[in-house]
């Protein structure tokens, strides 16, 4: 069996706060109070920033902020509700301070869950065009592909429809290259249903029920499916997996080209380094930070 990861990559719900400020910069500093109040009793804890940013995405103009919990409130003042959002980072980040099942309780049952994605991850060398040419639903008639050099992904379902499905994995040197990942979005009905089961049923079901729509054929999708269940896999945040790409494609071969020219000082690689974790750089060779560098003839810099 191939080691097989599923979590949950994105949850969103509407509320209606209750609203009583007498202006609209007092209303939303009560949207944002609100729903962190309504969080926190049920032992979540979410800071966002105290600035609202002008957020282009109807109905909503506005946005709070939470970036160290993956999270967003949207809104807009001329109307009485408003959206939260966990992303893949914030869904990764609830369960792992094990608040996950909580907020999806919080979201089931006082609220209206509008998003609900669940992400199969399945160690395998296999690409997503050829786990979707072994065959799926006659019934999915909308389908892409887009190959980037980032990676490759297949869409099945149109992105308008209450679910759709991506199937794809990245390239090396992305943290999940190993992996292929197949990612279900629900919205509307079907996110509430979905969330409901993970709930009531756990994550396999949830993956099983979701997956009957598009009826995989591949023996990776056949075989692995609800076998060989670990922990999931890290979420890494779109911007973050693009600084990444930079740091490896840009970033890395101008300070080997700089390292090789030999005109920089070991004092000044170190103070660059410094705070870094585990790593130390003297005259280009790397070492434990904990140990001294190795000994240099350099006369240090005044």
């Amino acid at each position: 069996m191939l080691e097989t990861k599923i979590n949950v990559d994105w949850i969103s719900a509407t509320m209606r706060p209750a609203l009583t400020g007498s202006d609209e910069e007092e209303r939303r500093k009560q949207r944002k109070a609100w729903i962190a109040r309504e969080l926190s009793r049920r032992g979540v804890y979410v800071l966002f920033d105290r600035g609202w940013i002008e957020h282009a995405r109807r109905p909503y103009n506005k946005a709070y902020r939470a970036p160290q919990h993956g999270c967003t409130l949207f809104f807009n003042d001329k109307l009485d509700y408003q959206t939260i959002e966990f992303t893949g980072k914030g869904c990764a980040e609830l369960t792992k301070r094990k608040e996950l099942s909580a907020t999806m309780a919080y979201f089931i049952e006082e609220h209206n869950v509008t998003r609900f994605d669940i992400a199969v991850d399945i160690r395998t060398d296999l690409l997503p065009r050829d786990f979707i040419a072994a065959g799926y639903s006659s019934r999915i008639k909308s389908h892409s592909e887009v190959v980037s050099p980032s990676g490759q992904t297949y869409y099945l379902g149109s992105p308008k429809s209450d679910l759709s499905v991506r199937v794809y994995r990245y390239e090396s040197p992305h943290p999940r290259h190993e992996f292929l990942r197949i990612e279900f979005q629900a919205r509307r009905d079907r996110a509430k249903q979905l969330a409901r089961i993970w709930l009531s049923a756990g994550p396999i079901a949830a993956a099983k029920h979701a997956a009957a729509s598009f009826a995989f054929a591949h023996p990776d999708w056949q075989e692995n499916i609800g076998h060989g269940l670990h922990e999931p896999l890290p979420a890494i945040d779109r911007g973050e997996s693009k600084t990444m790409e930079w740091l490896i494609k840009q970033v890395k071969p101008a300070m080997l080209r700089l390292l090789e020219s030999g005109e920089v000082s070991n004092s000044w690689w170190n103070s660059f380094f410094e705070g870094m974790p585990l790593a130390r750089f003297a005259q280009g060779v790397e070492s434990d930070e904990n140990e001294s560098p190795p000994p240099t003839n350099e006369t240090p810099e005044q």
